[in-house]
Parts: structure tokens; sequence; C-alpha cells
């Protein structure tokens, strides 16, 4: 007489055991890769919002243009609250990858703490079709120009009725780590003091 034979109750329960364990211990073992590789991007994104930033601003910066219809080829507005800046860059910029001038503001988005590159048609009358791209997440947006002594400010202005380009720009920007870094520009254009 031949006898089906199958797994027994206790035989069963041992293999669900042992694939638990190898669940748990596969999991044990791909969890911090998984956390490496999420700090990995987060430091990648970093990088490239810090990269981007300067390539961006000094290409901005190459193609301001000279003072037209009573206003100059850029405009600072200074907002300095303890140790971080909320600095507004404006400029006037012929934008290589728009047709015409741009005007181009940097800023910080304080509801999302980043740094905004937003541009638009300088002739625009209004707000509308405006293109913002991020830079990176930032506490602090600093933005300073140096005269032809050598000395920064944080104001600058046309001197009767003519303006004077600054000799250099520096931005000092503290990302949300506490870091901080600084972009020197050279203004190579214009009239100096």
């Amino acid at each position: 007489m031949s006898r089906a034979r199958g797994f027994t109750l206790i035989e069963l329960l041992m293999s669900l055991v042992v694939l638990g364990l190898v669940v748990a211990l596969t999991y044990a073992a791909i969890e911090p890769a998984g956390e490496g590789f999420k700090r990995l991007q987060d430091v990648r994104d970093d990088l490239a919002g810090e990269l981007g930033l300067g390539w961006r601003l000094r290409e901005d910066l190459a193609h301001v243009m000279p003072p037209a219809r009573d206003r100059g080829p850029f405009s600072l507005s200074n907002d300095n609250r303890g140790e971080n800046a909320f600095d507004e860059l404006v400029l006037v910029v012929a934008d290589p990858a728009r047709p015409g001038l741009s005007e181009v503001r940097y800023f910080i988005d304080e509801e999302r703490g980043r740094l905004i590159r937003s541009s638009r048609y300088w002739n625009a009358r209004e707000r509308g079709g405006t293109v913002d791209v991020s830079l990176g997440a930032v506490r602090s947006f600093d933005v300073e120009f140096m005269d032809g002594k050598g000395h920064w400010h944080q104001r600058w202005h046309a001197e009767q009725g003519t303006f004077i380009w600054p000799r250099a720009i520096r931005v000092r920007i503290r990302d949300h780590r506490g870091r901080e870094r600084t972009f020197l520009v050279p203004m190579l254009q214009g009239r100096q003091l």
C-alpha cells in the first residue's frame, strides 16, 4: 500500500521561520545601501546646484547690457536679517537662450528656502512669462559691488546721470548646511572710477 506523504505542520512552520530570517537579513543588508544612495544623491544635487549657480551667474554677468532708458544694467535690494542676507539682484542681460533683452532676478524663495533665477523679457509689462529655475537650497544670498578703489559696497548707483561700472561683483551664499561659497566675478566692460 502506497501512502502519499506531504509536509507536516512542524516542517511547514520551520520553513516559514527560515524564510523570515532570510528576508530580515537581506533587508538589513540592503537598507544601509539605500540610505547611502540617498545621501550620495543629496550630495550630487548640492554640487550640481553650486556648480550651476556659479556658471549661470558668470554667464549672466558676462552678458549684462549697458544702461538704457535712464536705468542701470543692474539693481540690488538689500535685506539683511541677523547673519543671513536675502538680497535680490536684478540684471538686464542679452540672454543667449532668449531673443532680445531679458530681466534676470536672483532671489531667495523664503517659503521653500531655495535660490531662484527668474528670467522674463525686459520690456514685458507684467510678471507673466517668467522662466524660474531653482539653483539649490540656501539660507543666505549676499551681493556686493567693488569700486575702483577696491572697497565693497552693498549699493551701487549712477552719479550725476552717468553710470559707472563696478570693478567686480561678489556673491556669498550660505547653504542649508551652513557651508559658505563665494563667487567673485570681474566686470570687464564699461567705465570705472
